[in-house]
């Protein structure tokens, strides 16, 4: 936030940078200027003013045909000039004696009073040869304005950046923490919106504005404005809902661009914050924090003056649906979705807004939204229920509307075994009345019985495989009834295929996959050097040989397992049991 609102500088370029550094100065005595010129001199009045001039090689660059330090040199000169004779000045440059020499900084006026025509004839007497040390300049300065009693406005004009690895930004940002009370301007002459980056960053930190410049009469005329500039505005917000001050979600916008200069998380802004922007004019949308979709209250041609703080208070009447629901007598978690009745557009979802998406949320549940109709959908997410439905209307006195929903549910207990222990299995359970599924394992992965699955009351069907096992045949069972508050329970009972040996005790054909310990490439593509290492391995119990070219590339396989995984038919592979 700005804090002192006097502050007033004044500013022009020479060089790639020149920066300007005065103290506040009186108020402007009369009621209207008839010139910038007339402006500048009220506004000094008193002052202290310190400029820094860039004389680096590229002011040789030109402008409309003309050098830009030739431009410089003709703005400070009119600048100068406007001065009032109280004010103490002083002049420092850097890049005006050698070429490539990053400590080129050099004190050519020391501040004081009656300094004018000293500054002037010391300007006029540089030429553009160095490089831009624009951080060793700038600290200097600081260094100077540290012995000052008055705090300081400092404007830097630049048509270039930092060219000796220093970081400008962060040197305004150590200054300001370090106690230096001072506010930055900068001025970009003939910089790319990418090249005045650096002079935006340095305005900021420094409390400031950055203004563009691109030939002689804007340079003279963002000069002048960043002498009688005090700095950003600042916006104070208090939003209150149903007369009570609460947390408001913000968006502000520059009613010339599309990009929000000041946006809000969604836990808002406490009330009475502030904000410093920039002069201009903005678009404000608000609404309190958490309101679940509000149209948010907008105030167009917000008008933010440089020094100058606004404070705006707005009211918002809020209502409140406080949901309860139970399933089967006993606090359930849902799922919530609200809808405007007019638009059908969905203003709220637990989908959207709730920490705990997947589970639904805890009742009791407030939401706050707008006074309306809305139509309220609420369910647990059960398979196979109906979503409890109804349209609702919250009243515009912010008064809470209870609503109690129940729901009812079954529970169905499945239980998969093959040769008489339980597996995981892939399960599908369809409703009979809808022929739609309601409940499905992921395929091929299934998961471990018994399973439980909550259904709303109703038919089922139920499919089942144990998972992973080839060459079973899946079952299936119809006309399951599922009560509201008991439990169902039915069993699927499978048996492994059998697995043919041949004389050498081998299982051509078969797969045993899982319980392996030890795997590696046998010297030759023979399942029977499997079946030797195993017989000779006390930890080995049974035994995968995987042949070339088939699942594991082009080399064979063996594995060695410590206990009997299950068979499963696979022409991949060469399977055996240690006798």
């Amino acid at each position: 936030m700005v804090t002192n609102l006097k502050r007033l500088g004044i500013a022009l370029c020479l060089g790639a940078a020149f920066i300007l550094m005065a103290t506040p100065s009186a108020q402007a005595g009369g009621k209207q200027e008839s010139t910038g010129a007339q402006q500048l001199a009220n506004a000094g009045q008193g002052g202290s003013t310190l400029f820094i001039i860039d004389a680096s090689g590229s002011m040789w660059g030109q402008i409309d045909g003309k050098p830009k330090i030739t431009i410089a040199k003709d703005v400070l000169g009119k600048l100068v000039a406007e001065i009032p004779e109280g004010n103490r000045i002083g002049l420092i440059a850097y890049g005006h004696r050698r070429k490539g020499d990053c400590n080129d900084v050099e004190t050519l006026v020391r501040l004081g009073g009656n300094n004018k025509q000293s500054v002037l004839n010391a300007v006029q007497g540089l030429n553009a040869k160095g490089k831009t040390p624009l951080t060793k300049s700038v600290n200097q300065a600081i260094d100077m304005l540290r012995t000052e009693k008055s705090d300081s406005t400092v404007v830097l004009v630049s048509d270039g950046i930092e060219s000796c690895g220093g970081d400008p930004c962060a040197a305004v940002k150590a200054a300001r923490a370090s106690g230096v009370d001072f506010v930055l301007h900068t001025v970009g002459f003939g910089l790319s919106k990418k090249e005045s980056a650096q002079l935006q960053c340095m305005a900021r930190a420094g409390g400031g504005e950055y203004f563009q410049a691109n030939n002689a009469d804007e340079l003279l005329k963002s000069t002048r404005k960043a002498v009688k500039s005090k700095g950003p505005g600042t916006l104070k917000l208090t939003l209150r809902s149903n007369g009570r001050p609460v947390n408001a979600w913000l968006k502000v916008t520059p009613s010339d661009s599309a990009n929000a200069a000041v946006l809000t998380n969604d836990d808002g802004a406490k009330p009475e914050q502030s904000w410093t922007l920039e002069p201009g004019t903005y678009r404000l949308e608000t609404y309190p924090a958490g309101l679940r979709g509000a149209t948010p209250m907008v105030l167009k041609g917000l008008k933010i003056e440089s020094g100058k703080s606004i404070e705006k208070t707005l009211d918002f009447s809020v209502a409140t649906l406080r949901l309860n629901a139970s399933e089967n007598g006993k606090a359930v978690a849902v799922h919530i979705r609200l809808s405007n009745s007019d638009t059908g557009a969905t203003v709220f979802d637990t989908a959207t807004f709730s920490t705990f998406t997947m589970n639904g949320v805890k009742t009791p549940y407030d939401v706050h939204l707008l006074p309306g109709r809305y139509h309220l959908v609420v369910g647990t997410g059960a398979p196979g229920e109906t979503p409890y439905e109804e349209d609702i209307e919250l009243s515009a006195d912010g008064s809470v509307l209870n609503k109690s929903v129940s729901f009812d549910a079954g529970t169905l207990r499945v239980l998969v075994t093959l040769d008489g222990k339980p597996v995981t299995a892939e399960v599908t359970v369809a409703s009979v009345s809808t022929q739609k599924k309601v409940f499905e394992t992921m395929p091929y992965v299934g998961n471990q019985t018994p399973l439980t699955v909550s259904l709303a009351p109703g038919g089922y069907s139920l499919a089942a495989v144990p998972a992973g096992v080839a060459g079973i045949v899946p079952k299936t069972m119809s006309d399951i009834e599922v009560a509201a508050g008991a439990i169902k329970e039915v069993s699927l009972e499978f048996t492994s295929p059998k697995v043919a040996v041949d004389a050498n005790g081998m299982e051509q054909n078969t797969d045993r996959p899982g319980g392996d310990y030890k795997g590696f490439v046998p010297a030759a593509a023979d399942p029977s050097l499997c079946q030797t290492v195993c017989g000779h391995d006390p930890q080995c119990k049974s035994w995968t040989y995987v042949k070339p070219n088939t699942v594991m590339g082009p080399q064979p396989h063996c594995f060695l397992k410590g206990g009997v995984s299950r068979a499963a038919p696979n022409s991949c592979c060469t399977s055996g049991v240690k006798k």
